[in-house]
């Protein structure tokens, strides 16, 4: 009886047994020592080859072939080697602009490896990179990193497991619990005189009555309110914020803080900073604060008419921020203005004023202001009579005037001008002949009169 053991396609001799004996001179070199038949169950026709010291070059397909006199069979079988790798190591690189670098790494995995991170819900986090490389044992070394953008992520697991075995190994990490601040999104906007509350919360979600929260504007040595130490600093608050802040502290142990600021005046307006410190870490966040101010006062004034046209002046007062301003016809069209100026007074409040000439009939004309942060609207509308419009009138009383004197001077000087004439015509050898002519102009009556006489 002969059994024969082989790798691959029948080119490598792993074992062979003949006549009753192990010929292992004749295996492959890399088989030679390593091989062992086993022959307890050889009566019952079961053949067992042992290989020791596995390597990763014994993965692969294998062939047992029998031989006795006449029979001849050949059985084939694949082996596959499976190792599981050395424990996974993490490593946390120098942090950057860009976050906080994170790197996993393990070696002797075969075959290769599934490897992914985990955060503490157990959730896949897609990494920054993914390597693999292969030692001179063809054992396969990996690699893995994660850019933590949010130094907030907590607890971190790198995980690589074996396809073939289905077992994998794991270490995890915990980046110290820090947080981020969340601000109220957009411009918050606070009428003027009344309350405004600046909300701000942290990412995770986590008790801040140890830690100091600070609401400054512009300066972080000038706050606007301060809490620290477990209390609320009001010694430390800028004038302008003595006794109009209150911090509500009702969901600090759940890391949110609302400043509630009352009497809202427009030197209000403008960031405000939500500043959060625990130790030697801190966060903010900024909020934008639009204080406003309509006003429901309109007035139009008319001025007295005159050559010109008609004067037509809109006022309004206690406007913040500077509203927008025009003239509207009773089609709602816009009418450009003669003029249109502002000033803001000792409360910083906008006065409007804008001015309409009107040079022909305009029965109504509608002042039209909008606030441009909250978008509403006031207008006043007037209604001009007809009469309002003279000059028309005044030139025609003008002219009438005019023609009257010229009647009352005309008629008498035509009158002497027949006597004149009368008394030369009666004289022998004489012919007198007189003209009288006037004239109109810019405003001035000048009169010319001609006397020609002729001596026959």
């Amino acid at each position: 009886m002969e059994v024969c053991w082989f790798k691959g396609d029948r080119s490598k001799l792993v074992h062979l047994y003949r006549g009753g004996q192990e010929v292992n001179e004749e295996a492959a070199p890399e088989y030679v020592d390593r091989t062992e038949f086993v022959k307890e169950a050889i009566g019952e026709g079961r053949l067992t080859l042992r290989l020791h010291n596995i390597s990763v070059s014994d993965d692969g397909p294998y062939q047992c072939s029998f031989k006795d006199s006449d029979f001849h069979g050949v059985a084939s079988m694949n082996l596959s080697v499976a190792a599981l790798g050395l424990e996974t190591q993490i490593h946390i690189k120098t942090p950057s602009a860009d976050g906080l670098m994170v790197e996993c790494n393990s070696g002797g995995w075969f075959p290769q490896p599934q490897m992914e991170w985990r955060d503490n819900n157990g959730e896949v986090v897609p990494p920054s990179s993914k390597s693999y490389s292969q030692d001179g044992a063809k054992l396969f070394h990996v690699e893995m990193t994660l850019l933590l953008r949010n130094r907030s992520q907590g607890n971190m697991t790198c995980y690589i497991r074996n396809p073939l075995i289905g077992e994998g190994k794991q270490t995890n990490i915990i980046i110290v619990e820090q947080f981020t601040v969340t601000g109220l999104q957009g411009p918050i906007v606070a009428p003027l005189g009344g309350v405004v509350e600046l909300s701000c919360y942290l990412s995770p979600s986590q008790n801040a009555e140890h830690m100091e929260v600070r609401w400054f504007r512009n300066r972080y040595k000038q706050p606007v309110h301060l809490y620290k130490d477990g209390k609320d600093l009001h010694g430390e608050t800028i004038f302008q914020y003595v006794e109009r802040t209150q911090l509500l502290k009702e969901a600090i142990g759940k890391g949110k803080v609302t400043l509630r600021i009352s009497n809202i005046s427009v030197d209000d307006d403008g960031p405000y900073h939500c500043f959060f410190k625990d130790g030697d870490f801190y966060e903010e966040a900024i909020t934008e604060v639009k204080v406003t101010a309509t006003s429901f006062e309109i007035q139009i004034l008319v001025h007295p008419p005159n050559t010109r046209g008609l004067l037509v002046q809109c006022n309004s007062k206690g406007w913040f921020p500077q509203p927008q301003m025009e003239w509207r016809d009773s089609r709602g069209e816009i009418i450009p203005p003669a003029s249109k100026s502002h000033s803001q007074d000792t409360n910083k409040l906008f006065d409007m004023k804008m001015t309409l000439l009107l040079r022909h009939s305009q029965r109504n004309v509608t002042c039209y202001l909008q606030n441009p942060v909250t978008g509403q609207e006031e207008m006043t509308s007037i209604v001009l009579s007809d009469k309002l419009y003279p000059w028309n009138v005044i030139w025609m009383l003008i002219l009438m005037t005019v023609l009257t004197l010229l009647i009352i001077i005309m008629v008498p000087s035509v009158a002497l001008h027949c006597r004149i004439q009368s008394k030369f015509l009666e004289a022998p050898g004489v012919s007198t002949s007189a003209s009288i002519s006037a004239s109109n102009s810019d405003d001035n009556l000048d009169f010319d009169f001609t006397h020609v006489t002729t001596l026959k």
